[in-house]
């Protein structure tokens, strides 16, 4: 309990940190910091205002969080700490009563997971804080960066040469993937806010419930005369039955989803990153389009590049085109497709 609460209140300061500087943490994440100026990945910082209320919102989380612990520490024993609830509810699970041992051993292992009172209660924390660690390991692992190559780039071109961008020297899918990861733990609207801050908040007083919680089952073992049980209010089948049809169609949608925007995709391996939708015969809602032969083998194809104008018309159809980069590659004609794509951000 108390290490999910460390790990919190050290990802709430990381956030804070990744607010007031992207740049800097992309940069600290992928030791970059030394090339192009510390600009290496071109993220353009939020505005002043919606800056400030990102961190006054992320101070006042991790100040809850903190609060948690010293309940957990220093308060723990104090009299008025801790105010008994008149009602508890029970979990969902336990309104089933399973024929099976199979199944009665899954009921059990999700009422530890995620009842209130769950010994093993890790499922808030997985959606809170574990999966945008987890999002920023991978985003880690996957940007390989060859640092000796871009330091002898810088040595070798005079300073002001667009070719000592160290940029260039990277992979550009990779540099391209991990921008949309990066991007992901980002708060970069009002609504993007409102929800994260209501997920970490909804998460923070579940911490509070549970450490009040241990602490009256402390108190009741050092003094079992003066514990009392509060009265269970149980959760009807029909509202459990509800929660369990909208996790079933939240299952099926994304799988949907990805499968038919993999199976839209797969013929465009130009598309590094593309967005999930549930559209059977829809285009490809391509992201992030990168093509380009940097070291063309013969004279012909250098200076008579392949024409990529169907591709990139057909990838820019759905409108949703980031990223556009091509490398000896040959764009006779602009699509006009491209006009749809309004968040068109590098190019």
């Amino acid at each position: 309990m108390l290490f999910v609460l460390l790990t919190s209140i050290v990802w709430t300061v990381w956030l804070i940190v990744l607010t007031i500087d992207p740049n800097g943490a992309a940069n600290c994440l992928t030791n970059t910091a030394e090339f192009d100026s510390g600009e290496f990945w071109l993220i353009i910082d939020p505005e002043p205002v919606f800056m400030a209320v990102s961190v006054f919102s992320l101070v006042v989380l991790a100040l809850a969080y903190f609060l948690v612990v010293l309940q957990m520490t220093l308060l723990r024993n104090s009299v008025d700490s801790i105010k008994p609830s008149e009602k508890t509810t029970t979990s969902m699970c336990s309104t089933f009563k399973p024929r099976f041992k199979f199944t009665q051993k899954v009921v059990e292992l999700w009422h530890e997971l995620t009842a209130f009172n769950g010994r093993k209660r890790n499922f808030d924390m997985l959606f809170a804080v574990g999966w945008p660690i987890l999002w920023l390991a991978y985003s880690i692992t996957h940007f390989q960066f060859d640092r000796a190559k871009a330091l002898l780039i810088l040595q070798t071109y005079p300073p002001a040469w667009f070719e000592r961008r160290a940029r260039l020297a990277a992979d550009a899918s990779e540099v391209t993937l991990f921008q949309i990861s990066f991007d992901a733990l980002r708060m970069k609207s009002g609504s993007d806010l409102c929800l994260r801050m209501a997920m970490n908040l909804s998460f923070c007083y579940r911490l509070k419930r549970v450490a009040e919680y241990l602490i009256r089952q402390r108190r009741r073992a050092l003094h079992p005369t003066q514990s009392r049980d509060p009265s269970q209010f149980k959760i009807s089948r029909s509202v459990a039955a509800f929660f369990v049809a909208v996790s079933a169609f939240i299952l099926m949608y994304v799988h949907q989803s990805i499968a038919l925007s993999s199976a839209a995709c797969e013929a465009f391996p130009q598309c590094v990153a593309f967005a999930y939708r549930w559209q059977e015969h829809g285009p490809c809602a391509c992201r992030a389009l990168i093509d380009g032969d940097r070291a063309p083998r013969t004279y012909a194809e250098w200076i008579h590049p392949v024409d990529v104008t169907d591709v990139v018309s057909q990838l820019a159809t759905s409108g949703d085109l980031r990223v556009l980069q091509l490398i000896n590659r040959q764009l006779p004609v602009w699509p006009e497709q491209l006009q749809r794509c309004t968040d068109l951000r590098t190019m």
